[in-house]
């Protein structure tokens, strides 16, 4: 999902690992407590890049990875 109004770009870990062997390096970092839209919290466990095909371009994200994320999977910030 796009989401204009959000600042960063978010993915699930099971995402992630449901990639298997092609699943990009989630490296750790020190972020600063995130919030959801419903104000709860989330867990970041670290930071993945990836690419990321819109229509017809291809576009590099660095993406929050977080666990317990809702449904939806990633949000293209």
């Amino acid at each position: 999902m796009v989401d204009s109004g959000s600042h960063r770009s978010f993915i699930s870990d099971h995402v992630i690992h449901q990639m298997g062997k092609s699943a990009p390096r989630i490296r750790p970092i020190a972020a600063k407590p995130q919030a959801g839209v419903t104000g709860d919290q989330l867990d970041i466990v670290g930071t993945s890049r990836m690419t990321v095909q819109i229509g017809s371009r291809e576009l590099p994200v660095d993406f929050l990875v977080v666990t317990n994320m809702c449904t939806l999977g990633a949000i293209i910030g």
